[in-house]
């Protein structure tokens, strides 16, 4: 190789890393936020510090979509059950779809736009367009066991689904109407994820 090929190779992969380093600071920018990264923060078991903020938006994109299933199998228990009456025989209602769906459809539209730890728990935020009377349809979706109403500085309901708490709300701390799934972990985590509801 000549002096100059190997001085346009060398130019050319300068070129490309800069480009490169270009195209991951202006993906780093759309990430959403994340706070309270301690040296012992983890996600599942993995160090938090050991990522870059791709893989840790990665991470917490494949855990929604591990907890999505969930939530809709814990949402169509309840129905599929309902079909039994007293006397035991089994009773045929119209297809259930929509509760097999119930996690799905909490995700679909949702954008998460920040990520705080504290300690054991991990508080995701996202946001979704249709107000108190979207909120209540989703939490209405799950059909949740042991619903109880608030009757706090915010009204709501909260109830269970599975081992998941869901709770809605008219309002919360910036004021928008908010559904909170609290998820406890096996290692004595907490994730919670409230969704914001924009009007």
């Amino acid at each position: 190789m000549t002096p100059t090929m190997k001085l346009l190779f060398l130019f050319g992969a300068c070129l490309l890393a800069s480009q490169a380093t270009s195209d991951l600071v202006e993906k780093r920018e759309d990430l959403p936020s994340v706070d309270g990264v301690g040296p012992d923060t983890e996600v599942d078991g993995i160090p938090v510090k050991l990522l870059s903020p791709e893989e840790l938006d990665e991470l917490l994109n494949e855990d929604d979509r591990v907890l999505i299933p969930q939530l809709d199998i814990e949402a169509s228990k309840k129905l599929v059950l309902s079909r039994s009456s007293k006397t035991g025989e089994v009773r045929r209602k119209r297809w259930i779809g929509l509760a097999f769906r119930a996690g799905r459809a909490l995700f679909t539209g949702a954008r998460r736009f920040r990520t705080t730890f504290s300690g054991a728990r991990r508080t995701t935020q996202y946001v979704k367009k249709g107000g108190m009377n979207n909120a209540r349809r989703d939490f209405n979706r799950f059909n949740p066991s042991n619903r109880k109403p608030i009757n706090g500085r915010y009204k709501g309901e909260t109830g269970t689904v599975g081992n998941h708490r869901v709770t809605v709300r008219n309002g919360s701390s910036d004021g928008r109407s908010t559904l909170e799934i609290r998820s406890p972990k096996e290692n004595g985590r907490t994730n919670v994820r409230k969704f914001r509801y924009d009007n």
